[in-house]
């Protein structure tokens, strides 16, 4: 199958093309579709990863927020925020896809002797699963949870203070957010701080 333009120069970045690297490409192109491109969105990943990489190249060439890396326990593989449609994604179970089967991982150690029949065995497999990502649903691919987010008016009254839903937490009202109806504190919406902090 042919690999697209924009996968080649990712994989050329890279310094090579993995099944990370166009899934990354395709959560991108989806992204870019639902939200009607990738400007606005904020973008916090779990881990680093070739998915991420190629998810971080494809937001920044279209200039958008700098992709994050989150400080404590990630609750999903990617945090994607789009704040003028109020809308959260949480994309789960997405690292499995690009796993190889565990018959052909254990060809790795091999790889860098003179191995051909293991070479030829493992290229055949990355580029397998390479093919099969380029046609799946990204919806196949990762589980991908939506919510509605919106922050309370952050020029509302400063004193006035109400307590999280989730948490119990006391918050100014400025810090409010409703989260599918339910007005919780910034903690509790799973939201980095700093994409905050100037507010």
């Amino acid at each position: 199958m042919i690999v697209p333009m924009e996968v080649q120069r990712i994989a050329l970045r890279k310094g090579y093309l993995s099944p990370g690297i166009v899934l990354g490409w395709r959560i991108a192109a989806y992204l870019e579709e639902f939200f009607d491109g990738l400007d606005l969105l904020r973008v916090q990943a779990a881990k680093e990863s070739d998915m991420v990489f190629s998810l971080r190249l494809m937001v920044a060439w279209r200039r958008a927020a700098p992709l994050l890396l989150p400080r404590g326990n990630p609750t999903c593989d990617l945090l994607v925020y789009h704040p003028v449609t109020g809308t959260l994604l949480l994309l789960t179970g997405s690292e499995r896809q690009v796993e190889l089967p565990r018959h052909v991982q254990l060809l790795e150690p091999r790889l860098a002797g003179n191995d051909l029949r293991a070479r030829t065995i493992y290229r055949s497999a990355v580029q397998s699963l390479v093919d099969r990502l380029l046609v799946a649903r990204v919806e196949a691919l990762c589980s991908i949870e939506e919510h509605r987010l919106r922050r309370l008016h952050p020029a509302a009254a400063r004193v006035a203070k109400v307590r999280c839903r989730r948490c119990d937490a006391q918050v100014s009202f400025h810090h409010l957010w409703d989260l599918d109806g339910v007005l919780c504190c910034l903690r509790c919406t799973g939201l980095p701080p700093e994409w905050f902090d100037r507010q």
